[in-house]
């Protein structure tokens, strides 16, 4: 794991707008399989812990050597 941290900038306003939308969505009748309905579930997480800050991302850069996480 790299010592090299870089901080972004993230729009937290966006993030909330799209998981509302989400959740709207998710609680839908939408045609969704299981595995669909699980993938959403697991994002909408995702997305919760990053707007109230209790989690934090690594990006991964397509040019990235993938043997090292």
């Amino acid at each position: 794991m790299s010592d090299n941290i870089i901080r972004v900038p993230i729009d937290i306003d966006y993030l909330k707008s799209q998981l509302e939308t989400l959740r709207q969505l998710y609680m839908s009748d939408a045609a969704m399989t299981s595995v669909e309905r699980q993938e959403m579930s697991h994002l909408m997480g995702f997305l919760d812990q990053i707007i109230h800050g209790t989690f934090y991302v690594m990006a991964e850069y397509p040019t990235a050597n993938r043997t090292h996480y």
